[in-house]
């Protein structure tokens, strides 16, 4: 692991100002990390700068001997050379991450309670067009039975009823079950993503976003399929305010 050492000449710059100066091609985060450092901190002489072998001939390496570092043995001023050094070196460059990451986790953050009620109000549309379809159901079997002069009281109509409103209930139980299962798995996604950007995971910083599209995709996606049921029912709620408004006219028309 070759060791290269800040000279004196290059004390109180910082990486970034230094690739700037010199337009060098490599990246300062990236050779901050091996000092552990931040890009814009000043650096000091005789700190060193640890690069791993496979970077022998990257364009940090190069940079480095460009700017006139001097190559040699680990001394201090932010030397990586034993063990306790680089688990020290890891734990900076996650604290710098998760600093970095703020305004994403911020970004984030203020989506959750949106999310929330986004499928809050799913799920109240979803028990109140229940509640309608139940109802229409109903009012339309206790018409059926009057017409064939059954009363509502015997047990063939308490029967029928129960067959009747079975699939609605059961249809609209499944999709409210459905929707609070995606509240919650995508809640907790949430919080898995905001976890890991604050514990300094870089990776969850590049893909997020997609993510984050996905969740509001799949309350989009419901919400697309309840809208729906919603048209089809204000489609039979029309043609029944007809034949009720007609019953009220005539109410043994619809019986003759």
């Amino acid at each position: 692991m070759p060791t290269y050492i800040v000279p004196e000449n290059l004390a109180g710059k910082t990486l970034s100002q230094l690739r700037a100066e010199q337009d060098l091609a490599f990246r300062p985060d990236v050779l901050a990390s091996f000092g552990g450092v931040s890009e814009n901190t000043p650096l000091t002489a005789g700190q060193a700068f640890n690069l791993p072998d496979h970077y022998a001939n990257s364009g940090e390496s190069q940079g480095l001997t460009k700017m006139g570092f001097t190559l040699g043995g680990a001394s201090g001023g932010g030397a990586i050379s034993t063990t306790g050094g680089i688990v020290d070196q890891a734990k900076e460059l996650a604290r710098f991450t998760a600093e970095q990451n703020k305004p994403v986790i911020a970004s984030i953050e203020a989506q959750r309670q949106p999310l929330i009620d986004r499928y809050q109000a799913l799920l109240d549309q979803i028990k109140g067009n229940q509640a309608t379809a139940e109802q229409r159901q109903s009012i339309a079997t206790s018409q059926e039975f009057g017409k064939r002069g059954i009363p509502l009281s015997s047990g063939m109509y308490n029967e029928a009823l129960t067959e009747k409103l079975n699939p609605i209930t059961s249809q609209y139980t499944n999709l409210y079950k459905e929707t609070g299962a995606g509240r919650e798995q995508d809640l907790l996604s949430l919080s898995r993503e905001i976890a890991s950007l604050q514990s300094g995971n870089p990776a969850q910083a590049i893909n997020q976003s997609l993510q984050f599209g996905q969740y509001q995709q799949g309350a989009q996606s419901l919400a697309a399929q309840i809208a729906y049921q919603q048209q089809q029912m204000d489609l039979a709620n029309r043609e029944f305010g007809l034949k009720e408004k007609q019953f009220k006219q005539d109410p043994y028309g619809l019986f003759g």
